[in-house]
């Protein structure tokens, strides 16, 4: 049985810069260690998890991160879609999830809005890595939470 790679990722509140590796909480702020075990604080707002996908690019998903879906959907007919959404963790079904923007930058980046939508990111439902591309992130991009 293949195990996943937990790993975190946060924004340091000294480097300006993104921190990649384990999640320790003190009693106030997040820490991350990095891959030398360096101790790095980081910006609370800005943890995320990865997901252990990696979209077209080959660039690992997190929490957090603004993505495009490609989807291909065969229910009798072809249909092929594009969506904008962000990336969190829903803690009832224990998986992470892709919600669609509705209206605001996903309408003028598209040009259509059919509103918003949850769905698991799992590597089913016609999607594979090819069918993410990740766009942003709601940290650096706040308009696109």
């Amino acid at each position: 049985m293949e195990q996943r790679e937990i790993k975190f990722r946060g924004y340091s509140v000294d480097d300006s810069e993104w921190i990649y590796g384990d999640l320790l909480t003190y009693r106030v702020f997040p820490v991350i260690f990095d891959k030398n075990k360096e101790q790095h604080e980081v910006d609370a707002r800005s943890v995320g998890q990865y997901t252990g996908l990696k979209d077209k690019n080959g660039t690992e998903i997190y929490e957090g991160d603004v993505v495009k879906m490609h989807q291909f959907l065969f229910d009798g007919t072809e249909v092929e879609r594009e969506h904008i959404g962000t990336v969190s963790f829903n803690n009832e079904t224990a998986c992470f999830e892709y919600t669609k923007i509705k209206g605001g930058f996903y309408e003028k980046y598209t040009g259509y809005d059919e509103g918003e939508g949850n769905s698991p990111i799992c590597l089913f439902f016609g999607l594979h890595e090819e069918s993410f591309e990740i766009i942003g992130n709601i940290y650096e991009h706040p308009s696109f939470n």
